[in-house]
């Protein structure tokens, strides 16, 4: 599949994360924070046809587009010495045409100095770039990568907003070397006509003084199709079928941020058990040099999908078990 490209990506790209609201302390043992962000973006190709189209967005064409801008509203707060509170409020021009979503919610329990317990609406964090995806302006490019960690129809899909359950997260520090083990588990997508449950996952994450950075994630569930929802099973019957089927996402990637050189490299390998179709493996890297406040960049990437299924394997699917 060959990329649409992108001839501008301008305009008011990242106004950065700026504090809205301090808000004293509303009892004696709870402190809350309130920030803000505010991203405004125009992007513009030249061909007709969309780019970066997601489910809520026709995406970017020569009319050009504000696919990219956002606003979002953080709040976080203290509830006593060893547990804390934050939730996300947040509103995208690729979301609804910037209708609010409650990106996540969840209390941390700090179980000791090394290990920390999340439950509730947890952000999920298995990329590179999943802990501050829609964070204000808190990596340095103004799109991530389409195939990575968009929601268009190109995208491998191999990243999440949250998932709702818990996770337990443990840290080590020896030097400038940080280890983190993440052991997380629930649902994901529950209000998607086909959604994952039963989830299962670990992420791996060595962080050298923030200059060097690698992380590894791998993460199982079930499908699940949602009964009430209007499936098109005339088009795409298998999705009768797709209940109990196991969705695999396996990632890795190293990111480098040493003097003025900035650079990255992650791949994605997305397996849908009997539905190969939607099989994905993806790879990008960027890499960038910061002369002062600018930082001109290249990005390469690659997607590969699983084949289009025919007849015949619609119907393996479909096939009953003896």
């Amino acid at each position: 599949m060959n990329p649409k490209r992108l001839l501008a990506c301008l305009c008011a790209a990242g106004l950065s994360s700026f504090a809205l609201v301090s808000a004293p302390a509303v009892a004696d043992a709870t402190n809350v924070t309130v920030r803000g962000y505010l991203t405004g973006a125009y992007q513009v190709t030249d061909e007709e046809a969309f780019y970066l189209a997601e489910p809520h967005h026709s995406g970017i064409n020569t009319d050009g587009s504000d696919h990219g801008s956002k606003f979002g509203l953080n709040i976080q707060g203290v509830i006593s010495d060893s547990i804390f509170a934050t939730a996300q409020f947040h509103s995208a021009s690729a979301e609804d045409d910037y209708n609010t979503f409650l990106d996540w919610a969840f209390v941390t329990l700090n179980l000791n100095n090394n290990a920390a317990l999340r439950a509730g609406k947890v952000k999920y964090d298995g990329a590179l770039y999943s802990s501050v995806i829609d964070i204000g302006n808190l990596y340095p490019w103004i799109e991530l990568p389409s195939y990575a960690y968009a929601e268009s129809e190109g995208s491998v899909h191999g990243n999440h907003e949250s998932f709702n359950g818990a996770s337990l997260l443990y840290t080590m520090n020896s030097g400038d070397m940080t280890y983190s083990i993440d052991l997380y588990g629930g649902s994901i997508g529950e209000e998607e006509e086909v959604f994952r449950k039963r989830l299962h996952g670990v992420t791996v994450t060595v962080n050298w003084d923030d200059k060097v950075i690698f992380k590894a994630n791998t993460n199982t569930s079930k499908l699940k199709a949602d009964p009430d929802s209007m499936l098109d099973v005339v088009n795409f019957p298998e999705l009768q079928f797709i209940d109990g089927n196991h969705h695999k996402i396996t990632n890795f990637g190293i990111k480098v941020d040493w003097n003025n050189v900035v650079a990255n490299i992650e791949s994605f390998d997305v397996d849908w058990e009997d539905f190969k179709e939607h099989n994905a493996e993806s790879t990008y890297a960027i890499v960038g040099y910061r002369f002062g406040k600018f930082l001109p960049h290249a990005t390469v990437a690659s997607i590969e999908k699983g084949d289009p299924a025919t007849p015949a394997d619609v119907m393996e699917e479909m096939r009953i078990p003896e």
